[in-house]
């Protein structure tokens, strides 16, 4: 495998062929490097010594291998993108992820600028209760490299006497000090300018990354405001303001009111079919039959309105019970 080019492949590393190219090159080779830090709570980086490089040669393997048997067993020749997954999947990947997300770039510039902590005390580590587990990955002959980044939370984490320290080995402690339990996969692997995702739900909750929601919330409420608020076949909302701010920094309502604008069926709903399911299920919207409005300015749950346009309310076509939906998707 001395001919792959890394160059090439990092270009084309969302491709099935060049994923198999990247882990026979990895299985085959003797010669791959890891420097391992750890980043805690508030940013830092500290570099660890690093004794067993098959151990976390080992980890890369795993998630190279989950990456390629995803797509074996979807029969796809390339990982599906990012930005056109709605719903929690795994297996993703995001193109120029370091322009995109904060964190990424953070953790790549103070790794390749050298801004990380060799020479530290304890006390400097003493706080941290949840952290990511970086992996600098590279060869000789290489310009350029992987990251592998785990992120921990406390109960990968066991402390005594407050003094940290990593062991290469899974479960072995140094100096009887500190244990950290990492996981047998890379929650994202970043090569080139592309992040590889293990799972979407975690992605956006580690790195807070929630752009694609907000982008599409702003884009609906300028929508609504320009059509004299109205959002449905016949209905007004009141209080688009509030109904904003209740949900721009929620990340479970930002995802469920881009479900509503995705789907897109809002646009058919009419007042007195919403009026019916309302006073059906018992929910706490407010609403003016004379204005055919949905009042959000306060006193109404924005929880319920968001369930109701997504259609989770519905009533059973075979015991014609009420019924509550957790997630629904078009069959």
């Amino acid at each position: 495998m001395s001919d792959v080019n890394f160059d090439q492949l990092i270009e084309s590393i969302v491709e099935r062929e060049s994923l198999e190219k990247l882990s026979d090159l990895v299985k085959n080779s003797s010669d791959f490097e890891f420097e391992v830090f750890i980043q805690g709570d508030n940013k830092d980086i500290f570099w660890l010594a690093n004794d067993d490089p098959e151990f976390f040669k080992g980890i890369l393997m795993s998630s190279l291998i989950e990456f390629l048997d995803n797509l074996k067993k979807n029969d796809r020749d390339k990982i599906e993108e990012y930005s056109s997954s709605i719903f929690d999947r795994k297996f993703l990947y995001m193109q120029n992820a370091a322009d995109q997300v904060g964190d990424i770039s953070d953790i790549i510039m103070r790794v390749e600028g050298g801004r990380y902590n060799k020479l530290y005390h304890s006390k400097d580590l003493e706080e941290i209760t949840r952290l990511r587990l970086i992996l600098k990955i590279f060869k000789s002959g290489w310009e350029r490299y992987m990251l592998g980044i785990q992120y921990l939370t406390p109960s990968k984490i066991f402390k005594n006497k407050r003094i940290l320290a990593l062991s290469a080995r899974k479960l072995s402690m140094i100096k009887n000090k500190f244990l950290i339990d990492p996981k047998d996969y890379f929650d994202y692997i970043v090569v080139g300018d592309v992040v590889l995702i293990r799972s979407l739900f975690c992605f956006e909750r580690d790195f807070g990354y929630y752009k694609k929601y907000k982008d599409a919330k702003d884009k609906a409420i300028e929508e609504i405001k320009k059509n004299n608020n109205l959002f449905g076949k016949d209905i007004k909302i009141v209080g688009v303001d509030n109904f904003n701010e209740s949900i721009k920094d929620k990340s479970l309502y930002l995802k469920r009111f881009y479900s509503v604008i995705n789907k897109g069926n809002y646009k058919k709903f009419e007042f007195d079919r919403v009026k019916r399911m309302i006073e059906d299920f018992g929910l706490k919207i407010e609403f003016d039959e004379e204005s055919k409005s949905i009042d959000l300015s306060g006193a109404s749950s924005v929880r319920d309105f968001l369930k109701l346009y997504d259609e989770l309310y519905y009533k059973s076509t075979l015991s014609g019970n009420n019924m509550v939906a957790s997630e629904t998707e078009n069959l």
